[in-house]
């Protein structure tokens, strides 16, 4: 399926197992590089991945956060399956659990995390690298 959408261009597989809507946020790799996480999402699975592949310093883009835009919905199309706004808190936690866990495996590393663009995220939000 993958190469009939992207054709013969070099791609991996992220090995990774997530359980969905959690109240609590976490980030774990074992040996083997497989990525476990709980409330995960595309943002906090990349991250993992960063972690896998070896990065020293990791910056994000968007990661901005619900309760920034409360209680406007922000989402750009119209959805009946919507998540409730009390549910995308608690997402919005769980970033933050997994964020913390992860910076704390980057700081061992002698790198950093941040987040470049405006965030709820406040212990991350490091704009400093778009004045350069």
């Amino acid at each position: 399926m993958i190469r009939k959408r992207i054709g013969n261009r070099h791609f991996e597989d992220v090995m990774f197992k997530n359980t969905y809507f959690s109240d609590t946020g976490v980030l774990e790799i074992d040996k083997k590089g497989i990525i476990y996480t709980k409330a995960g999402t595309l943002a906090t699975i990349a991250l993992g991945t960063a972690i896998v592949m070896g990065a020293k310093n990791i910056y994000f883009a968007g990661l901005d956060g619900f309760s920034m835009y409360q209680p406007e919905d922000i989402h750009f199309f119209n959805d009946n399956d919507s998540i409730p706004f009390d549910s995308r808190l608690m997402q919005e936690k769980a970033t933050n659990d997994m964020l913390e866990q992860a910076a704390k495996i980057i700081k061992e590393r002698g790198g950093e995390l941040k987040v470049i663009t405006p965030t709820v995220y406040k212990a991350y939000y490091d704009n400093s690298i778009l004045e350069q």
